[in-house]
């Protein structure tokens, strides 16, 4: 997840496109094994929309919950 934040850090990979592009970061001794979601959420938020959906996602949350 945190390489595909390297990658793209601004706007990120894309939503849904986790699954299609974590094969390329995971180490050698996983490479047949498919991964859809990461662990965790904001992580995932963070890797497919970059940092600027992520702001914008953590800025509803907290006005959200802060109500």
């Amino acid at each position: 997840s945190l390489g595909l934040f390297r990658d793209f850090p601004l706007v990120g990979a894309g939503l849904g496109a986790f699954d299609d592009l974590s094969f390329g970061f995971l180490p050698v001794t996983l490479a047949r094994t498919r991964l859809f979601y990461a662990h965790n959420d904001w992580v995932q938020i963070l890797a497919e929309t970059g940092l600027l959906g992520f702001l914008l996602v953590g800025g509803g949350w907290f006005l959200f919950t802060s109500t």
